[in-house]
């Protein structure tokens, strides 16, 4: 749900966090206060929907209504008007070979 209130450690990343939507808003909101101008939105499927990988490997768009970023930009525009978001549009995420690039029919990634 897109206003959860999740909190996921990154475990490669010490001390730093996945937000649902409004722990993503109590943490932003300070920063912003005192000056935060932009953020990077970087898109991480959750597990239920790793099962759908092959989505971008059959041309489906990344800017899917199930996209996380794409459920929360319209929150980011309504809660902070001037801040500038920037997204990352990585398909690892999406791809069953994980990298960031589609694939042709010779296994050459054609990014």
């Amino acid at each position: 749900m897109i206003l959860c209130e999740a909190k996921q450690p990154i475990h490669r990343m010490l001390e730093q966090f996945r937000l649902g939507a409004k722990r993503l808003h109590e943490h932003l909101e300070p920063l912003i206060e005192n000056g935060l101008k932009s953020v990077l939105l970087i898109d991480v499927i959750e597990n239920s929907m790793k099962e759908r990988k092959r989505e971008i490997e059959r041309r489906v768009k990344d800017d899917s209504s199930e996209n996380p970023v794409i459920k929360i930009l319209p929150l980011l525009f309504k809660w902070f008007p001037k801040l500038l978001i920037a997204c990352d549009v990585c398909l690892c995420s999406y791809t069953s070979y994980g990298h960031c690039g589609i694939l042709n029919d010779e296994n050459l990634i054609q990014n």
